[in-house]
């Protein structure tokens, strides 16, 4: 009887703890250029990572996205631990420094009307972060 009780309270906890999440993960935005970072896409971090978002010397942002520390982006990083913290609503680009963006949407967006096809995939993203990491 006694052995029973025991195996049915063992059986529970770990029912119990099978239910917690293993470690909690971090919703950020992530972009990998200029003209990504105006539509960036949402992530989840893995564990033990944060929000990033790295500026460049003119000030609009060129990479957002999950990172273990700034030591492995460069310089103009800064990290943040909140979901979507990188978002940074109060900075708004100025239209004019992004004219060529728009301009290169619109072609890729007519050239897509032409031959039917779809909007970069997130493995085209994936592979320009990969890159990005490469190169800095």
């Amino acid at each position: 009887m006694l052995q029973t009780a025991f195996l049915a309270n063992l059986l529970s906890l770990l029912f119990f703890l099978s239910s917690l999440p293993s470690a909690a993960t971090l919703s950020c935005l992530a972009c990998f250029g200029r003209c990504s970072c105006l539509q960036a896409q949402k992530v989840e971090c893995p564990p033990r990572e944060i929000c990033y978002s790295q500026q460049s010397h003119f000030g609009g942002f060129i990479r957002k996205g999950c990172t273990i520390d700034c030591r492995a982006i460069g310089s103009k990083c800064r990290t943040c631990r909140s979901d979507y913290c990188n978002s940074h609503p109060e900075l708004k680009p100025d239209e004019i420094d992004y004219e060529d963006c728009y301009e290169q949407e619109t072609k890729e967006v007519a050239e897509r009307a032409k031959d039917g096809s779809r909007r970069p995939s997130h493995a085209k993203l994936l592979i320009g972060f990969v890159l990005l990491r490469i190169v800095f």
